[in-house]
């Protein structure tokens, strides 16, 4: 082979290096957002990325996204549902609860954030909640006396 010939052999091995190099950061390199903080479990232990990127394989590494903007929680509680005074009269009440996430390590690990909504009845999917179950005991009522 001349010289010619190795120069186009190292210059097409430099392209394919590349192309697998820029795919590799493109398909497991992940940065987190300013609304969105990741907690990064498995292989190495626990890590929380709130203003970075990590290398994330799947076949090693299991994700759960944190939301940090705060979320409005609205509870609506009318007609059949409606709550009963101590003097026997149907209130409706609506009521608005607003929670967020600190962008601190602390609270943004999988253990304290989830195992907190998971007591609070919010589960994992707190972007696609439009109202929350109410689940009280049935109350006899008023006029039943």
């Amino acid at each position: 082979m001349t010289s010619y010939a190795w120069a186009i052999l190292a210059v097409i091995t430099a392209i394919i290096l590349i192309a697998v190099g820029i795919w590799f950061i493109r398909a497991f390199y992940r940065r987190s957002s300013k609304e969105i903080a990741f907690v990064r479990t498995g292989l190495g232990g626990q890590k929380v990325i709130i203003d970075g990127a990590a290398f994330v394989f799947p076949i090693f590494h299991d994700v759960t996204e944190v939301y940090l903007n705060t979320l409005r929680l609205s509870v609506v509680c009318e007609k059949e549902q409606a709550l009963i005074s101590k003097d026997r009269m149907r209130v409706d009440v609506a009521v608005d609860f607003y929670i967020r996430v600190r962008k601190e390590i602390d609270t943004v690990t999988v253990d304290s954030v989830f195992a907190w909504m998971a007591r609070s009845g919010l589960g994992g999917a707190t972007l696609r909640l439009r109202t929350l179950p109410v689940d009280r005991p049935q109350r006899p009522n008023a006029v039943d006396t």
